[in-house]
């Protein structure tokens, strides 16, 4: 019996390279796994916090120095890059969900924190645009000098690296979607290490003004506006760190709310249905 269906007809052939193109389209998405916009976020915190540790590592270098060079330039480009790679995460996480839907606890904690991670290092570009203020306009005068010399140097280094390392570690434990007692711990260990190097760096500062009588005027406006942008900035590392369990229990409890409004939708339409058939 002829089905009808011949292979060489025109409606074969454009159904079998339709599949075939489509086919290959999901294929060159899925694999490599580079390319989905889930993995893409992972490569994007992780070059946020390698971009923050470079600027400030070169930024207190810079400043702690005893005059200008062409360094500010590459200081400048690299707070831009930063700026960039916020503004491509904050896309990228947005795109996931098309990709994962938020189904199961993993996807969506993991956006979840993910998008808190991008609102915290996206609220301190103004911290950045300052550093980059004070760096550009220094004048590495005599007081300069006399602010910088001793463990200054040292002491923001000391800041300026255990922040980093708990942003990182804070970030490092959102790949999986799950945060276990054991990541709260390491993350604990490393914010109560910013808040000892924070204390050192104040103790400085303030041991600095009383010695030397030094007074917050024109000429130390930029060694106080950098110190101050460093350890705000460091400061508001520890207090994401310290919401981050609390952000993973509103993340479960706004996802619940939402499973309870689709199923009272899907009640609703089977009720409707029922009610109208008889």
């Amino acid at each position: 019996m002829d089905p009808g269906i011949y292979a060489d007809s025109e409606a074969v052939v454009v159904l079998v390279t339709t599949f075939f193109g489509v086919g290959l389209a999901v294929v060159a998405t899925v694999f490599p796994t580079r390319l989905l916009n889930t993995k893409m976020v992972d490569d994007d915190a992780l070059c946020i916090v390698n971009t923050n540790r470079d600027v400030w590592c070169h930024s207190i270098e810079y400043f702690c120095g005893r005059h200008k060079t062409a360094k500010v330039a590459q200081i400048d480009e690299k707070i831009t890059l930063m700026s960039d790679a916020v503004s491509r995460i904050r896309t990228n996480i947005d795109m996931a969900w098309w990709e994962t839907l938020d189904i199961g606890q993993r996807h969506a904690d993991k956006r979840t924190l993910l998008t808190a991670f991008a609102d915290v290092v996206g609220k301190m570009d103004n911290l950045m645009y300052a550093v980059k203020g004070c760096i550009a306009t220094e004048d590495f005068g005599n007081t300069h000098e006399l602010f910088c010399d001793g463990n200054m140097k040292a002491l923001l280094h000391n800041l300026s690296n255990a922040a980093n390392d708990l942003l990182e570690t804070v970030s490092a434990s959102f790949k999986d979607g799950t945060i276990d007692d054991e990541e709260l711990a390491k993350v604990k260990e490393t914010a109560s290490r910013v808040n000892e190097a924070q204390a050192e760096l104040a103790q400085l500062f303030k041991e600095k003004y009383e010695s030397r009588e030094h007074v917050v005027e024109a000429s130390l406006l930029n060694e106080n506006i950098f110190v101050f942008a460093l350890s705000v900035w460091a400061q508001k590392i520890v207090d994401f760190s310290e919401r981050v369990p609390q952000i993973v229990d509103s993340s479960n409890h706004n996802r619940e709310h939402l499973r309870t409004i689709w199923l009272r939708g899907l009640k609703g339409l089977v009720g409707g249905i029922w009610e109208e058939d008889h």
